[in-house]
């Protein structure tokens, strides 16, 4: 089915969820984003997702809990027309948590109960598992059969997984990566919300100026900032590029409760480059990179754009989001008894020639 170019304005994009032709939005005369219409993908009756992931192959990797019991408790992959089970918690009453892919792998954080608080004291264990389910799950971490103050929040991309670990007043961010089967530990630094890529770690960390966006190699060696304001308040990366937003700080001739505004731009970085996406009050959601273009949102809207002028909304905000490749899933956030069955959506997002 042909693409349709649609000539619109950031706060006007039509739904692409209702759309029965792709959507398209012209980024300049050399190229195109398209968003094909979304598979729709649902979970066996009785089941919410609680977190998600997505392949570059466009395979749905779901955590799901049990309705009601808010216990995440096992691990589905959609792909190849049907859905199976792959792995469920090794906890007698465990949760499953954080579930990132990279590459053919799932990995995920086992928890020996559910912890609604993340101050309350839990035994775990990090795993990694072929998305095809072959072989079993390998254990990569532990708290060595303990209870530990906290649980690591596992965080992945392209090149590998990432967890912290912490002891008594050190701080270590491991990574594995599937090309080796190596577990080593990339930073000792205070790093937040990392991307693994092929061969490095993109990551916010403390800065002379305040808070920045980083680079280090996995293999070890000293980080590079790749902003210097000192007002990043998140930054992901996929492949060459970085998209960050950074707070804007009150010129004197602003009003003094300006900042209260929470003032914001949201950047792409490529190969030293910077395009501005955004410039807005309030946070632009979670941060997400789909074909080389950043995902935001805005109130209920979410897009995917590659420029302060061209962007292309692909579902509704809200809910959980996970992107890779071409690929962006999306979950709902229910109510326990608000829906009989919870459906999923899958769109691909492609960067065609505009005059193919």
């Amino acid at each position: 089915m042909g693409a349709r170019v649609l000539s619109i304005l950031m706060l006007t994009a039509s739904c692409v969820a209702c759309a029965s032709t792709p959507s398209t939005q012209s980024t300049s005369p050399a190229d195109t984003i398209e968003v094909a219409p979304p598979v729709v993908l649902t979970l066996p009756r009785g089941r919410e997702a609680s977190a998600i992931a997505v392949s570059k192959r466009g395979d749905a990797v779901v955590a799901t809990h049990p309705r009601g019991e808010y216990r995440t408790d096992e691990i589905r992959v959609f792909g190849g027309g049907g859905q199976r089970r792959i792995a469920t918690t090794s906890f007698g009453k465990g949760e499953i948590d954080s579930v990132v892919v990279a590459g053919d792998w799932v990995g995920w954080v086992d928890k020996s109960r559910a912890t609604p608080v993340e101050a309350v004291p839990v035994k775990w264990r990090v795993f990694v598992q072929q998305i095809s389910g072959a072989g079993a799950p390998a254990l990569l971490a532990s708290s060595g059969g303990v209870k530990a103050p906290w649980a690591p929040y596992m965080a992945g991309g392209e090149g590998g997984f990432a967890w912290p670990t912490q002891g008594q007043g050190d701080r270590s961010e491991w990574v594995w990566t599937p090309q080796d089967g190596v577990r080593r530990i990339a930073s000792t630094a205070d790093i937040a919300d990392p991307s693994v890529l092929s061969d490095r770690l993109v990551y916010v960390a403390k800065s002379p100026q305040g808070q920045d966006c980083w680079e280090q190699p996995i293999a070890g060696g000293a980080a590079k900032a790749l902003t210097t304001s000192g007002l990043v308040h998140s930054c992901v990366a996929a492949g060459a590029t970085v998209v960050y937003s950074e707070g804007i700080r009150p010129t004197d001739d602003d009003d003094e409760d300006a900042e209260l505004d929470d003032p914001y731009r949201l950047w792409t970085l490529v190969e030293g480059r910077r395009t501005l996406i955004r410039r807005g009050f309030f946070e632009a959601g979670r941060l997400a990179i789909v074909s080389g273009r950043a995902v935001w949102s805005l109130g209920a809207k979410r897009f995917v754009s590659s420029s302060a002028t061209d962007s292309v909304e692909v579902g509704r905000a809200g809910g959980l989001i996970a992107t890779n490749g071409p690929w962006v899933l999306v979950a709902p956030l229910l109510l326990a008894s608000s829906h009989d069955v919870v459906r999923l959506k899958l769109w691909k997002v492609s960067v065609v020639d505009g005059a193919s």
